[in-house]
């Protein structure tokens, strides 16, 4: 097998990180929304802890008991995923912001 040249290295290089760095963000994206459906989950179970007529057979106890495994549940989860998130969001994100700040600087000029 030939050697291959250096451009042609470097622009292979450059295709995988692009697309590794897509699917991380998009990937970051989606633990961004599972974030907000915990927050959602959280929100709802604390706006409900009261209710008792939900149509559920068991006991006030047991309805208690299963919302605060809920609670606990979904807590934990909008904490996990927000830092995985974060994590795989975070720095493009900053660059994004960055890049937009630099180029608002540079087109804000007096008019």
């Amino acid at each position: 097998m030939a050697p291959r040249s250096k451009l042609g290295r470097r622009i292979r290089e450059l295709f995988i990180h692009d697309w590794l760095e897509i699917f991380l963000t998009v990937l970051g994206i989606l633990f961004l929304g599972l974030t907000v459906l915990c927050v959602v989950a959280v929100v709802v179970d604390i706006a409900t802890w009261n209710d008792s007529g939900t149509g559920f057979s068991a006991g006030e106890g047991v309805l208690k008991l299963s919302k605060g495994f809920a609670l606990a549940l979904f807590s934990v989860g909008a904490v996990v995923t927000a830092a995985v998130a974060w994590a795989l969001v975070g720095p493009p994100l900053r660059d994004w912001v960055r890049a937009f700040a630099r180029w608002r600087r540079r087109n804000s000029g007096p008019r």
